[in-house]
């Protein structure tokens, strides 16, 4: 079967996240290895109708494919030029959800497998990806990942080696004020302000402290405020607020975590004058940084010798080779597709960009041994 019949299959298979239903794509992948392929299957559920597939070469597994099997939502299927379910292919590019991410490079596994069976390989089909992370979670608490030196994660990297990305944190700063009558403002907190004094200071702290460090593929971190409210609602504007919050992104760089983060701006209002007191930090979500050992990671230099041109690179947007590199397992990204047409209507993968992976995965496999 070719790997483009493969993918307009898997495409054909609703995965969106939510609720993912993944198992209806691990069926058709246990199908497709055990009538194709030697290798073992194991299917890992953890809820009702969500699981990943393991397939595996060989006793003892030296090598990790990592590859998601649920997509992001259709959203309006009016706005799509072509059923996201359709799998058509137009002018060299095939469109579909998932085509892009990640079902091409999921593809491009399965065709790469037909051509050349891999020895000491684990595969690792996990799901909820693109919600909290639970596939990735279940397979790291397991005992499979005990043997593996070195691991791939197949997401669109546009022909580059993705080595480094910056891990994701989210504060929830809280204001508390004291209300009164707005005609007497000076007997009360405006818990307003006081979000307003903070955010001054924290494009200094940010500035000064949190770009402080570089990365070599990733260059400084940054940070969003997303959003803020504060007050009772619209229509009451006579009591000055004793309430206010904001949130904020933060993508760092290796150099630091999430706890640092968390420490700073905790540290940042306990000693200033103004805010002390009268501020609660909060961690409302964390993901890690990764970055690889580039200099020891075998797949590295299977790929630039299939294509001497490549380049490393690093990427803002998470993936879980996070998770694996904080197991202990060395880990690179690489997949078929540009990131820029992820998550899009109209999501596609060109039909040459499947083909070039394809080929680079059956070289990894042929010299990994």
């Amino acid at each position: 079967m070719k790997t483009v019949k493969i993918l307009q299959n898997l495409i054909a298979i609703d995965s969106q996240n939510p609720p993912g239903n993944e198992i209806k794509v691990v069926e058709y992948l246990q199908d497709f290895f055990e009538k194709n392929t030697k290798g073992k299957c194991i299917i890992q559920s953890f809820e009702n109708n969500r699981s990943n597939l393991l397939v595996y070469f060989g006793v003892r597994p030296r090598y990790l494919f990592n590859v998601h099997l649920d997509t992001v939502s259709v959203g309006d299927k009016n706005k799509w030029l072509y059923d996201p379910f359709s799998g058509k292919i137009q002018n060299g590019k095939l469109y579909g959800r998932g085509a892009c991410d990640n079902k091409g490079s999921l593809a491009a596994i399965a065709g790469a497998i037909l051509k050349n069976k891999p020895e000491n390989c684990l595969f690792l089909f996990s799901a909820d990806e693109e919600q909290t992370g639970k596939g990735i979670k279940v397979f790291i608490e397991s005992d499979f990942h005990k043997n593996i030196e070195e691991a791939l994660v197949a997401e669109p990297t546009d022909r580059e080696i993705l080595v480094a990305h910056m891990g994701i944190t989210g504060l929830k700063v809280s204001f508390i004020g004291k209300s009164v009558h707005s005609s007497r403002p000076e007997e009360g907190e405006n818990s307003i302000y006081l979000a307003n004094h903070f955010l001054n200071i924290f494009q200094e702290y940010y500035v000064n402290i949190l770009q402080k460090e570089q990365n070599e593929f990733l260059g400084n971190g940054v940070s969003s405020i997303g959003y803020i409210q504060g007050g009772k609602d619209t229509s009451v504007l006579n009591t000055v607020p004793d309430y206010c919050e904001v949130k904020i992104d933060f993508r760092y760089i290796p150099e630091y975590n999430a706890d640092q983060i968390l420490w700073g701006v905790q540290n940042l209002v306990n000693t200033d004058e103004v805010l002390k007191d009268k501020v609660r930090v909060e961690q409302i979500y964390k993901f890690p940084s990764f970055q690889a050992g580039v200099d020891n990671h075998s797949m590295i230099e299977i790929i630039k010798k299939v294509d001497s041109q490549i380049t490393l690179t690093g990427a803002r947007y998470y993936t879980e080779a996070a998770d694996l590199q904080e197991a202990g397992i060395n880990t690179i990204v690489f997949g078929a597709g540009s990131i820029v047409q992820a998550h899009q209507v109209d999501e596609y993968v060109e039909v040459k960009e499947l083909e070039y992976v394809e080929k680079v995965y059956t070289e990894i496999f042929k010299r990994l041994r």
